[in-house]
């Protein structure tokens, strides 16, 4: 049992930020020590769930609640057994209080400008291309656990690492990764995954069991409802890093499909117009509809009309 006096040296060296291996042995050897370090532990765990903690604030606090329990009044003959209780407690939670700190989990951030998009190289090599406006979020141990939050839309290159998944997790959902090239859209009422190379295993809440995904598959979860849609796409038409789609012997009717969706609108196709032939040509995600129809007309030798107020017809 370590006296008093060695007890007060090695406070003074925790608060100078001069604990040696030895200090911390013998404050953890010590059985009142550790009994209250449990109780202190039970009483503050949820400190260490917080993103930001402020260690004065948190130090204040537990020694304020600890001299609480000792500062009621007691016989003469107990005040020695009071102050080196005192002592003890104050030990106790500063040992707690330098573990805590010392564990508490720091994060980094990164986002992209408004409206401009930006690459992030993460510490295990791996590359993410932040869209406009979009962020990420790591442990600054990232390549303990490789795992990184995602808000807004990103494109992941990730270094196969034996052992050690990298795991992108866009609000309720989860993508985990053995190295591969894939988007991810996190929208606050969706969240949309596409692959394009390797193999990812997509949860959710609503799934038993993770859906393994393959190249040019994308699912689409609606966190609203629950519902999970796997379908097909060609991915390598698209790469919003460089703002082009870019086709290459596409089918008529799949490129007026494409259209619809990605505009919102209703065109369709004259009944004389050769649905299956095919297109070649570049459009920019920033191109008007109009603009991108006339291309196609020039390209196919078609011409638009209005039909019933918001149709559109190519014929």
């Amino acid at each position: 049992m370590m006296t008093l006096d060695e007890l007060k040296k090695i406070i003074g060296r925790m608060f100078a930020g001069n604990l040696s291996a030895d200090d911390r042995k013998s404050l953890a050897e010590e059985q009142p020590l550790a009994s209250l370090l449990e109780e202190q532990w039970h009483n503050g765990k949820e400190w260490h769930k917080e993103e930001k903690v402020e260690p004065q604030d948190m130090w204040n606090s537990i020694v304020d609640e600890c001299w609480k329990e000792k500062s009621r009044s007691v016989p003469a003959g107990k005040k020695i057994f009071f102050t080196l209780a005192g002592w003890t407690a104050v030990a106790a939670v500063s040992l707690f209080a330098a573990w805590l700190i010392g564990t508490h989990v720091s994060y980094v951030t990164v986002e992209a400008p408004l409206e401009a998009k930006k690459m992030v190289l993460l510490p295990d090599s791996s590359k993410v291309w932040l869209n406009a406006a979009a962020s990420i979020r790591y442990r600054k141990d990232f390549v303990k656990d490789r795992k990184v939050e995602l808000e807004g839309e990103g494109f992941f290159d990730v270094r196969k690492m034996e052992g050690k998944p990298f795991i992108v997790h866009a609000g309720q959902a989860a993508i985990e990764v053995k190295g591969t090239e894939f988007n991810v859209m996190r929208m606050p009422e969706t969240t949309t995954v596409t692959l394009f190379t390797g193999a990812v295993e997509f949860s959710a809440p609503e799934l038993d069991s993770p859906v393994r995904m393959k190249p040019n598959e994308q699912i689409a979860y609606d966190i609203r409802t629950g519902q999970i849609i796997l379908g097909k796409v060609d991915s390598a038409e698209y790469d919003w890093r460089t703002g082009k789609y870019k086709f290459v012997d596409k089918p008529l009717k799949d490129l007026i499909h494409f259209i619809n969706r990605n505009y919102k609108v209703n065109v369709t196709l004259g009944d004389e117009v050769n649905k299956e032939v095919l297109f070649t040509g570049t459009i920019r995600r920033e191109e008007g509809l109009m603009d991108v129809l006339d291309k196609i007309c020039i390209n196919m030798g078609l011409e638009i009309r209005h039909k019933d107020g918001e149709k559109i017809e190519l014929y």
